[in-house]
């Protein structure tokens, strides 16, 4: 995309739509938009093309590798239920808004998908017996409040299995100059943001890949943990009896 298009897209109505005072007409509830219908991050249907390419052109994710998967923020579903057509076992979608894992339901129910799970939980205090092999952040990230960005990390690091437990996250929308980082959601974020976070909790960016969305130019991150710097975690896990 040249500087010329992206300028274009960045000045557009639609662009504009994405970021200015949705979420405002929803009074900052999360139901009440999807209730009202205010959700321009949802694709109607359409699974993140970053994440459709990572699992059928360049083969990164596998069933048989990640059986476990967990989504927080999940919406109406969509990647849970095409993770779920592509073979992978366990797929568990989280939303705070009944109103999007009702639809979410809904949809799986009208694709015949009986065995993927959508629960009403707010992430950062979510609780499970078992670990997950690939968590998903679509804008999950970029849509809670930055003072939140500590505990998301904290939740994904206590979240995903050690070693081998990976972690996609969409950046977008990439900050600007002209951006400020305190207006949203969607909040714009840089590729530094998630590094603020991630690594001192031991992950490691395995790939980074830019694509476009939106149309506009972002980015398909994704992380994996360190061993080292995940004993620490497990055994503070175990401590606190979980």
């Amino acid at each position: 995309m040249t500087s010329l298009t992206r300028q274009i897209f960045r000045s557009s109505r639609f662009y504009q739509s994405q970021r200015r005072n949705f979420f405002e007409k929803a009074d900052r509830d999360w139901d009440k938009a999807w209730k009202l219908g205010i959700t321009p991050w949802d694709l109607k249907g359409t699974v993140i093309p970053a994440l459709k390419q990572a699992v059928e052109e360049e083969q990164y994710l596998l069933p048989e590798k990640f059986q476990n998967i967990l989504i927080p923020g999940c919406g109406s579903g969509y990647e849970c239920i095409y993770l779920k057509e592509k073979g992978f076992q366990r797929v568990t979608g989280l939303d705070l808004s009944a109103t999007a894992i009702e639809t979410a339901r809904q949809l799986a129910t009208q694709k015949q998908i009986t065995d993927v799970k959508f629960e009403v939980a707010d992430f950062f205090n979510y609780k499970t017996s078992s670990t997950f092999d690939f968590v998903l952040d679509y804008l999950f990230f970029a849509a809670i409040d930055p003072p939140l960005r500590s505990e998301w990390a904290t939740a994904v690091s206590s979240l995903i299995t050690p070693e081998d437990g990976l972690l996609a996250t969409l950046i977008f929308p990439i900050r600007t100059e002209a951006d400020d980082p305190n207006v949203g959601p969607p909040y714009p974020v840089l590729l530094d943001d998630y590094g603020k976070y991630l690594h001192p909790l031991g992950f490691e960016i395995v790939k980074v890949t830019q694509v476009t969305f939106y149309p506009l130019e972002t980015i398909f991150l994704i992380c994996q943990s360190y061993i080292i710097c995940r004993i620490p975690s497990l055994s503070s896990r175990e401590k606190a009896g979980r």
